[in-house]
């Protein structure tokens, strides 16, 4: 890895500790992270600060106005992205850990991993998610995606002739959502996610390792 990949990489972490990191950029940092142990440590580092937090996170939002008090009482802080509420910081702390579960994200490996390629998943031509697949798991697809509204969606995996290969059901709660469906890739041509209505909401080629 380069310096300069690092460096990108380092700047993105906390944003993809928290869920906020969408599109390319995250397919991006996630590719580097698979081949880069000192950057897999840094990640590991943050989230593991996120899973000490979550023993703190309230069990219901704050009221109206409290970030803002609070900020005020802390003394004047540079302009900001708005964050997500106490919830979503919690899933998110959950989501970076089960995305890097298995060793991966801890550096307990001495080599570095295959690289994983990605495609993005469309809504008419606006991108909302990607899959991923890694060189040393071919079989195994990791699906990001933009989740808008909460609910039930279907994960079809679709052969060149548009039949299902494997399908699997996700309740999405919003905000980033991931999952993982087993499936030999070299029998999977594209990808499609449609809501309990039956309505395609994203839909992409799966990449080639």
């Amino acid at each position: 890895m380069t310096g300069a990949d690092c460096t990108r990489c380092r700047e993105l972490a906390p944003e993809l500790a928290l869920g906020l990191l969408g599109g390319h950029e995250r397919a991006e940092v996630l590719a580097h992270l698979e081949a880069c142990p000192p950057c897999r440590d840094e990640v590991a580092r943050l989230a593991g600060v996120h899973d000490r937090l979550r023993a703190l996170v309230p069990p219901v939002e704050p009221p109206a106005g409290f970030e803002e008090r609070v900020l005020r009482r802390i003394g004047p802080v540079r302009p900001r992205r708005r964050l997500p509420g106490w919830g979503r910081i919690a899933a998110a702390a959950a989501l970076v850990g089960a995305a890097f579960a298995g060793g991966w994200i801890a550096g307990t490996t001495t080599a570095p991993a295959a690289p994983m390629v990605a495609a993005p998943l469309l809504m008419g031509d606006r991108h909302v998610g990607d899959v991923l697949v890694s060189r040393s798991r071919p079989d195994f697809l990791s699906v990001y995606l933009d989740v808008t509204q909460p609910g039930r969606l279907t994960c079809d995996l679709l052969r060149q002739d548009g039949t299902v290969a494997a399908s699997t059901v996700y309740d999405a709660s919003g905000g980033t959502e991931w999952w993982g469906v087993e499936s030999p890739a070299d029998a999977v041509a594209s990808v499609r996610i449609a809501d309990a209505a039956g309505g395609v909401v994203a839909s992409g080629e799966v990449p080639r390792p």
